[in-house]
């Protein structure tokens, strides 16, 4: 079996070439035919992952963050191949869920003995995601990141953007239509979930997990910047609950739109704008994980 580490350079304040290369030294001192590529700019790891089917790699480990994963597997020409991750992001959303190892010594440790897991592939506009696709106001936050984006990113990179967003507050409203039939309007915050965990710092309700199953659907209402401060806490404080303002969803299809487009993130990254269909992929994909699902929620 052949492995294909990615490594994001700048990952982990700069530490991403560095990790790479530990990973790679650590696969193969476990015999394991491993080579390594490094990204050079955004979009990198994408495009190189649409070429490895002709290379006969059987499995990808890539070294960076939620958002570096995501775009390799939706170059992946094949998303049931083997990934793995080596978390060097900002948030390590998919790490905090599933307990996935820090260092390099221990991922390939998963690796060796074949240790995995299987998840659900959610498609948005046939986008590829694992974890969330948000629309309204954490999107817009994503959107001027990217804008300002200069170099490595670090949480302290997000405050900016932030600010940005609440001094402009943006006033969205969106119509979620279930596969049930059920309509939600007026809605100015929509997450599309198969995390608990948002943003590295947030719990949402209980019962959100990524295992097997519909999509979890949060739909919020707030309007001010007050009641969008008094929720952020309630997520802080892991004590979000459904309610008036508040609404939670199961469903295995979901149609979000607005009267004019609205900016969307997945899993951390910009994805585009309203409106977005999104469903469930036939497909799922395999990833090298220590723990079962239900253990990680």
């Amino acid at each position: 079996m052949a492995f294909q580490v990615i490594a994001n350079p700048i990952a982990g304040g700069g530490r991403g070439k560095q990790a790479g290369e530990e990973l790679l030294r650590a696969l193969q001192a476990r015999g394991l035919d491993a080579s390594l590529f490094l990204t050079r700019e955004k979009g990198d790891g994408g495009k190189f992952a649409a070429t490895l089917g002709k290379q006969n790699r059987s499995a990808v480990l890539v070294v960076g963050g939620d958002g570096s994963l995501n775009e390799v597997l939706n170059g992946l020409s094949d998303p049931s191949l083997p990934l793995g991750l080596l978390p060097m992001g900002t948030a390590n959303v998919l790490a905090t869920e599933l307990k996935l190892p820090r260092n390099a010594e221990d991922l390939a440790n998963l690796v060796q003995q074949n240790r995995s897991i299987q998840l659900d592939i959610g498609l948005a506009n046939e986008r590829r995601f694992l974890l969330f696709l948000g629309a309204g106001m954490d999107a817009s936050i994503v959107q001027r990141l990217e804008q300002v984006r200069k170099g490595r990113l670090g949480k302290l990179r997000w405050t900016g953007p932030i600010l940005h967003t609440a001094l402009h507050w943006p006033q969205p409203r969106m119509r979620v239509e279930l596969d049930s039939g059920e309509v939600i309007e007026g809605c100015s915050q929509v997450l599309v979930t198969k995390a608990r965990n948002y943003a590295g710092l947030m719990r949402l309700p209980a019962g959100i997990s990524m295992g097997e199953g519909p999509f979890h659907v949060l739909c919020l209402h707030q309007r001010g910047r007050l009641a969008y401060g008094l929720i952020g806490l309630r997520g802080l404080l892991g004590r979000l609950r459904p309610g008036r303002d508040l609404g939670y969803f199961r469903a295995d299809r979901v149609e979000i739109s607005s009267d004019s487009p609205l900016p969307c993130q997945i899993d951390g990254d910009g994805a585009g704008t309203t409106p977005v269909s999104l469903r469930r992929a036939d497909e799922k994909v395999m990833l090298y994980a220590p723990a079962m699902i239900s253990d990680s929620i």
